[in-house]
Protein backbone atom coordinates (compact mmCIF):
# COMPACT_ATOMS: atom_id res chain seq x y z
CA UNK A 1 0.00 0.00 0.00
CA UNK A 2 1.52 3.20 -0.89
CA UNK A 3 1.73 6.13 1.31
CA UNK A 4 -1.18 7.88 -0.51
CA UNK A 5 -3.51 5.47 -0.29
CA UNK A 6 -2.56 5.65 3.35
CA UNK A 7 -3.09 9.13 3.92
CA UNK A 8 -6.27 8.86 2.34
CA UNK A 9 -7.59 6.29 5.49
CA UNK A 10 -7.08 9.51 7.83
CA UNK A 11 -8.23 12.58 8.40
CA UNK A 12 -5.81 15.19 6.60
CA UNK A 13 -6.27 17.89 8.27
CA UNK A 14 -6.15 17.13 11.88
CA UNK A 15 -8.08 20.45 13.56
CA UNK A 16 -11.12 18.71 11.58
CA UNK A 17 -11.31 16.03 13.67
CA UNK A 18 -14.82 15.48 15.32
CA UNK A 19 -16.12 13.08 18.03
CA UNK A 20 -18.91 13.93 20.00
CA UNK A 21 -22.85 12.77 21.98
CA UNK A 22 -25.30 14.88 21.93
CA UNK A 23 -28.49 13.31 24.49
CA UNK A 24 -32.00 14.33 25.32
CA UNK A 25 -32.66 15.26 28.65
CA UNK A 26 -35.65 14.82 29.73
CA UNK A 27 -38.24 11.12 29.63
CA UNK A 28 -41.34 11.57 27.64
CA UNK A 29 -44.25 10.33 26.33
CA UNK A 30 -45.47 10.03 22.62
CA UNK A 31 -48.28 9.49 20.97
CA UNK A 32 -48.46 6.80 18.44
CA UNK A 33 -46.99 7.70 14.62
CA UNK A 34 -43.56 9.36 14.23
CA UNK A 35 -42.06 12.36 14.78
CA UNK A 36 -38.60 14.19 15.12
CA UNK A 37 -36.99 15.25 17.96
CA UNK A 38 -36.89 18.78 18.26
CA UNK A 39 -35.77 19.83 21.84
CA UNK A 40 -34.00 19.11 25.01
CA UNK A 41 -30.85 18.14 23.57
CA UNK A 42 -27.50 18.97 25.05
CA UNK A 43 -23.92 18.10 24.42
CA UNK A 44 -22.54 14.81 26.99
CA UNK A 45 -20.68 16.83 29.55
CA UNK A 46 -20.84 15.23 32.92
CA UNK A 47 -18.63 12.56 34.78
CA UNK A 48 -15.63 13.68 32.51
CA UNK A 49 -17.05 12.49 29.30
CA UNK A 50 -16.03 15.54 26.36
CA UNK A 51 -15.81 15.96 22.65
CA UNK A 52 -12.93 15.50 20.62
CA UNK A 53 -11.87 18.62 18.15
CA UNK A 54 -14.83 20.46 16.91
CA UNK A 55 -18.42 19.83 17.59
CA UNK A 56 -21.69 19.30 16.13
CA UNK A 57 -24.37 22.46 16.34
CA UNK A 58 -27.63 21.46 16.88
CA UNK A 59 -30.55 23.71 16.35
CA UNK A 60 -34.39 22.82 16.86
CA UNK A 61 -33.20 19.28 16.08
CA UNK A 62 -31.38 19.70 13.07
CA UNK A 63 -27.66 18.66 13.62
CA UNK A 64 -24.91 21.03 11.31
CA UNK A 65 -21.73 19.60 10.79
CA UNK A 66 -18.44 21.69 11.56
CA UNK A 67 -16.16 20.50 8.56
CA UNK A 68 -17.01 18.28 5.04
CA UNK A 69 -16.27 14.24 5.79
CA UNK A 70 -17.29 11.23 6.58
CA UNK A 71 -19.50 10.64 9.80
CA UNK A 72 -20.33 8.04 11.40
CA UNK A 73 -23.60 8.26 13.01
CA UNK A 74 -25.15 6.56 15.90
CA UNK A 75 -28.70 7.24 17.33
CA UNK A 76 -30.00 4.97 20.36
CA UNK A 77 -33.35 5.13 22.57
CA UNK A 78 -34.11 3.77 25.39
CA UNK A 79 -38.38 3.49 25.84
CA UNK A 80 -41.02 2.08 28.10
CA UNK A 81 -43.98 0.77 27.54
CA UNK A 82 -46.65 2.80 28.66
CA UNK A 83 -49.65 0.40 27.85
CA UNK A 84 -50.45 -2.92 26.29
CA UNK A 85 -51.24 -1.26 22.88
CA UNK A 86 -47.35 -0.70 21.71
CA UNK A 87 -45.70 -2.99 20.18
CA UNK A 88 -43.05 -1.72 18.64
CA UNK A 89 -41.05 1.50 18.75
CA UNK A 90 -37.86 3.13 17.00
CA UNK A 91 -35.03 5.31 16.25
CA UNK A 92 -34.34 6.63 12.75
CA UNK A 93 -31.91 9.28 11.32
CA UNK A 94 -33.03 11.20 8.33
CA UNK A 95 -30.24 13.29 6.50
CA UNK A 96 -30.80 16.33 3.52
CA UNK A 97 -28.28 16.97 0.90
CA UNK A 98 -30.13 20.02 -0.12
CA UNK A 99 -30.72 21.69 3.49
CA UNK A 100 -34.91 20.85 2.90
CA UNK A 101 -35.92 17.43 1.42
CA UNK A 102 -34.93 15.10 4.03
CA UNK A 103 -34.13 11.03 3.51
CA UNK A 104 -34.24 8.12 6.32
CA UNK A 105 -30.68 6.89 6.23
CA UNK A 106 -31.13 4.21 8.98
CA UNK A 107 -34.09 3.00 11.56
CA UNK A 108 -34.24 0.38 13.99
CA UNK A 109 -36.92 -1.10 16.46
CA UNK A 110 -37.26 -2.59 19.43
CA UNK A 111 -40.39 -5.06 20.04
CA UNK A 112 -42.26 -5.34 23.12
CA UNK A 113 -43.83 -8.51 25.46
CA UNK A 114 -47.00 -8.23 25.86
CA UNK A 115 -46.77 -7.14 29.57
CA UNK A 116 -46.82 -3.31 31.23
CA UNK A 117 -43.48 -1.55 32.28
CA UNK A 118 -41.18 -3.45 29.72
CA UNK A 119 -37.99 -1.23 28.64
CA UNK A 120 -36.48 -1.62 25.85
CA UNK A 121 -33.08 -0.24 23.99
CA UNK A 122 -31.96 0.01 20.29
CA UNK A 123 -29.32 1.85 18.30
CA UNK A 124 -29.34 2.77 14.27
CA UNK A 125 -26.13 4.20 12.56
CA UNK A 126 -25.27 5.71 9.18
CA UNK A 127 -22.30 7.30 7.33
CA UNK A 128 -22.93 10.44 5.76
CA UNK A 129 -20.64 11.91 2.85
CA UNK A 130 -20.91 15.61 3.98
CA UNK A 131 -19.47 17.68 1.11
CA UNK A 132 -21.14 20.93 2.00
CA UNK A 133 -21.81 22.05 5.51
CA UNK A 134 -24.69 24.10 4.64
CA UNK A 135 -27.03 21.83 2.94
CA UNK A 136 -25.95 18.86 4.62
CA UNK A 137 -27.71 17.79 7.52
CA UNK A 138 -29.28 15.24 10.16
CA UNK A 139 -31.67 15.05 12.52
CA UNK A 140 -33.03 12.11 14.43
CA UNK A 141 -37.12 10.81 14.73
CA UNK A 142 -38.85 8.28 16.28
CA UNK A 143 -41.83 6.36 15.06
CA UNK A 144 -44.13 4.02 16.89
CA UNK A 145 -47.09 1.90 16.96
CA UNK A 146 -48.70 3.59 19.92
CA UNK A 147 -47.83 5.20 22.79
CA UNK A 148 -44.54 5.07 24.14
CA UNK A 149 -41.96 6.00 26.54
CA UNK A 150 -39.06 7.81 25.85
CA UNK A 151 -36.52 7.98 28.30
CA UNK A 152 -34.26 10.99 28.69
CA UNK A 153 -31.24 12.01 31.28
CA UNK A 154 -29.20 15.15 31.89
CA UNK A 155 -26.63 13.34 32.98
CA UNK A 156 -26.06 9.79 31.33
CA UNK A 157 -26.88 8.69 27.97
CA UNK A 158 -30.18 7.13 27.43
CA UNK A 159 -31.43 8.89 24.21
CA UNK A 160 -28.80 10.05 22.51
CA UNK A 161 -26.80 10.83 18.92
CA UNK A 162 -23.06 9.86 18.67
CA UNK A 163 -21.08 12.29 15.60
CA UNK A 164 -17.25 10.45 14.69
CA UNK A 165 -15.56 12.37 11.34
CA UNK A 166 -13.81 8.86 9.85
CA UNK A 167 -12.26 10.86 7.26
CA UNK A 168 -11.72 13.11 4.50
CA UNK A 169 -14.50 13.41 1.59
Amino acid sequence: MSQTQVERLFIADKTSITGNIWRITTAAVLASGSGDLTSNWETADSYGVGAAGESMTESSGIFTFPSTGFFLIKFGVMFNRTSNAVDYAGPRIFATQDNSSYNQLAGAYVWFENTGGIYGSTICEAIFDVTNTTTHKVKMNVTRHAEVGMQGSGTYNVTYATFMKLGDT
